[in-house]
């Protein structure tokens, strides 16, 4: 883990400076997001363009961790877990800039973000079990579609959220830290390099 803490500090000044980049770009092309009154409450119109901005800068951190000798803590599942990861949030990412420039429908919006989390549940994991007051249900054949499920809720649960500028950033930021340092303390070493950059990325991007 040596080497994640450096290109975690670059991944952060990467973020920075892509989302500098996005918030003068992002206007010439159209991408605004303007203040509604009710759910969106910040003042003027802001720039978008920041969650490929987030994107950019994590996939570059991975590559860049990728290459370290650190890397080979993954093994064949991990790996495949990573791909998953990453298709899948270049598939969201693609969906997030679509809806940015031409708002989409909730129906098509909605069955996107479906088939965006496919790549993850059969590249990476399923949520095979649950645990509830001491029960454990074995999900069986609908663990795939309970994941997917899961997926698509986090997913509009942060959307939802994100009125106010910062807000579903700083949620991000707290919760991938967190997740990351629990993986570090259970000794899942080719998991927490995975969270770390991707809150590198977010906070890069809250500067």
């Amino acid at each position: 883990m040596s080497s994640l803490w450096a290109i975690a500090a670059s991944t952060v000044v990467l973020s920075y400076a892509a989302t500098w980049m996005a918030r003068r770009f992002a206007p010439k092309i159209g991408f605004l997001d303007a203040p509604d009154g009710a759910r969106k409450t910040h003042q003027g119109a802001m720039p978008l363009l920041g969650g490929l901005a987030v994107f950019v800068a994590f996939t570059v951190g991975m590559l860049c961790f990728w290459l370290t000798n650190d890397a080979r803590a993954f093994d064949t599942d991990r790996t495949n877990f990573l791909l998953g990861t990453m298709l899948s949030g270049g598939l969201y990412c693609a969906l997030g800039l679509i809806d940015d420039r031409w708002p989409l429908r909730a129906g098509f919006k909605f069955a996107f973000q479906i088939v965006a989390a496919i790549p993850f549940v059969f590249l990476g994991t399923s949520i095979a079990k649950l645990y509830l007051l001491g029960i454990e249900i074995n999900l069986g054949v609908m663990a795939v579609p309970f994941t997917i499920f899961w997926i698509v809720s986090c997913v509009n649960v942060v959307n939802l959220m994100d009125g106010m500028d910062g807000l579903a950033t700083t949620i991000g930021l707290i919760s991938t830290a967190t997740l990351a340092m629990l993986s570090l303390s259970l000794g899942q070493t080719s998991l927490a390099p995975i969270g770390f950059l991707f809150a590198a990325s977010l906070l890069g991007f809250l500067f």
